[in-house]
Formats: C-alpha cells, sequence, structure tokens
C-alpha cells in the first residue's frame, strides 16, 4: 500500500497507469515472490533476489525520471461546460433534461419548496435533485402515502396517494397537491 501511495505521489495522473504499474508491482512482486521461501519449503538461494530487486529498482527509477511534470491545465469551454446544466445529462438518456426543465419550471410556477419523488432504483435522479436544492428545493423520495411533498416527480407512474387531498396530474411524470 505505500508503494501504491508513493507511486500516485510521484506520477502525474495519467491513463496509462496500468501500463507502468503491471511491469513494476505486479510482475515484479510475483518474481520477487517466487524467489522467495515458502511455509513448509527449504529456504532457497537468494543469490538471484538481489539483481532482480536492482533491476526493479532501476526500472523505477528511470520512470521517475522520465516522468514529465505539468501544470494543470484550464480550458475555458470545458468549466464553463462543467458548470453547465448540460453537464449533467450527458450520459442520460435522452429527453430526460426536458422531464427536469419541466419540474423547475413547475416548482417556480407554483411555488412549491417541497419535491417529491416517486422513481425506480435505477432512475437518473441527480440531476434534477441537484437542481432544485440549487434553487432552494428540499428534495425527498417518496415510497408510501405522503403529504409532504406538494410535487412529485415520477417515472414510475402515479405515486402514492396523498394522505389528505389527491394528486392533480401535471402529465405523466409530474403531480401536484390538489
Amino acid at each position: 500500500p505505500t508503494a501504491w501511495l508513493l507511486f500516485h505521489g510521484v506520477f502525474r495522473h495519467n491513463v496509462f497507469y496500468s501500463r507502468i504499474q503491471l511491469p513494476l508491482f505486479g510482475l515484479g512482486g510475483l518474481a520477487l515472490v517466487c524467489f522467495g521461501t515458502r511455509p513448509g519449503h527449504r529456504q532457497r538461494n537468494l543469490g538471484a533476489l538481489r539483481p532482480l530487486a536492482i533491476l526493479l529498482a532501476a526500472y523505477g527509477a528511470l520512470a521517475v525520471c522520465r516522468n514529465e511534470t505539468r501544470e494543470p491545465t484550464v480550458v475555458p469551454e470545458e468549466v464553463r461546460f462543467a458548470g453547465s446544466a448540460a453537464a449533467y445529462y450527458f450520459s442520460a438518456s435522452r429527453g430526460l433534461q426536458g422531464k427536469h426543465d419541466t419540474v423547475l419550471a413547475a416548482l417556480r410556477a407554483t411555488g412549491c419548496r417541497k419535491l417529491g419523488m416517486f422513481i425506480g432504483g435505477d432512475s437518473y435522479d441527480y440531476p434534477l435533485a441537484w437542481r432544485a436544492m440549487q434553487a432552494g428545493v428540499e428534495v425527498h423520495h417518496v415510497v408510501e402515502p405522503d403529504d409532504w411533498p406538494c410535487l412529485v416527480f415520477t417515472d414510475r407512474g402515479p405515486p402514492p396517494p396523498r394522505l389528505t387531498g389527491q394528486w392533480k396530474e401535471v402529465n405523466p411524470s409530474l403531480y401536484l397537491a390538489r
């Protein structure tokens, strides 16, 4: 674990870590174990272990010497994109941002500050919850009959009934308390 932490402390982050780590940590560790002693076996001659350890250390030193330092890059377009609502939906299913925009518009139009979500276990709820909370709205999941939310977003059909009053269907994924 210490070697792993030191490795990540010395090398800049890149997608080729596995190419660097495989020979140094994976195969190198296996080679050292193969030459070591094992319970129930007599001790082997460890003379071959020293040159191997020196070669692995030299390889590590070479990799460290060739590691180029790099300042973090900040691309203004990427910063703007990361701060936009579109970044939340980059990998989401098509049309989800429009549904969430409709929910946020309904929250603004009604003045509701309590959003319930009646959604499936694999539903993509983070962007809606985050954007709603940024607008000052409390967000809870609805799992049983509840009067707490004044607006419910759903991807599972009608939400559980209210304890008092009823839901008014605004559209198939949005229900308003009456």
